[in-house]
């Protein structure tokens, strides 16, 4: 098989010399499948020459030459069939192929986007903490100076009301 690329622009006889080399491969190909059925025939004992002598006594030597042109067309036929069978198979893997690179691309993404999200959630929880730590470092002292303002209060109250008391009990 050959793999050829055009690589000047122009091209043209580039083109040219490569479909000659293509055209010339494939009558190489045909004069060898001939070459070996002549061979077959020759050491299965039916000389080709004795076969168009039988032929052309029994069917004027028409029928000789129609066999071999049915043969060569279904055999051309049938190369054809196996080499669609085997563009279709190439497409087949080839697609099977790009879904699995498709699919492990879609993987790959969603793995970065997770670890993305991860870490954003982290950076989030980090920044919460520290609020709710700071919330709780000012919280703390207003609360105590809170508790100790109401201790104040209170006791004030319980001494007016132990001299609102007396002041009762001596009237």
């Amino acid at each position: 098989m050959f793999i050829w690329m055009e690589h000047n622009a122009g091209g043209g006889s580039n083109v040219e010399m490569r479909l000659g080399q293509i055209k010339a491969h494939r009558a190489d190909r045909h004069s060898d499948r001939l070459q070996r059925r002549r061979d077959a025939n020759v050491v299965e004992g039916r000389d080709s020459g004795n076969k168009a002598q039988h032929q052309q006594q029994n069917n004027g030597g028409s029928s000789q030459r129609l066999d071999d042109e049915d043969a060569n067309v279904v055999e051309g036929r049938a190369e054809l069939v196996r080499s669609a069978s085997r563009v279709k198979q190439h497409q087949v893997e080839s697609g099977n192929i790009l879904e699995l690179v498709k699919a492990r691309q879609t993987k790959k993404a969603l793995q970065a986007n997770i670890v993305v999200k991860l870490e954003e959630d982290q950076k989030q929880a980090k920044v919460v903490g520290m609020e709710q730590q700071h919330l709780q470092q000012q919280l703390v002292p207003a609360l105590n100076e809170r508790v100790e303002q109401l201790e104040l209060e209170l006791k004030e109250m319980h001494t007016k009301f132990e001299q609102q008391l007396e002041e009762l009990e001596t009237i």
